[in-house]
């Protein structure tokens, strides 16, 4: 189920904290209990908690976000991480997927 499970944590510590900011923002509508009642259907049934994606579709709907957006929106949130990788990837290891044809000045 989409915005449910993780590949290697049993719980997203990243759900579960943005998930209390939103609470104690005041942005936990209609679509937050829904998402947090399926999450315990999930739980119940298949041990599965709610993952990050589903905690900002969940927010981002209550808060009127266009749904076409929300590729966009979560990528935001990726875009330092994979900075990071990319940076570490070519100053310290042979490159792990071809990144570009030009070569580093770093």
């Amino acid at each position: 189920m989409p915005g449910f499970g993780h590949r290697y944590h049993s719980e997203d510590p990243r759900a579960r904290k943005l998930l209390e900011i939103a609470q104690n923002c005041g942005c936990d509508g209609k679509l937050f209990k829904i998402a947090i009642e399926m999450e315990k259907l999930l739980l119940k049934d298949k041990g599965i908690k709610m993952n990050i994606d589903g905690a900002n579709a969940a927010i981002l709907s209550d808060m009127k976000f266009n749904w076409h957006l929300g590729c966009g929106i979560f990528a935001i949130g990726r875009i330092p991480g994979l900075l990071a990788h990319i940076t570490e990837e070519i100053l310290n290891e042979d490159p792990f997927r071809k990144i570009t044809e030009l070569k580093s000045t770093l």
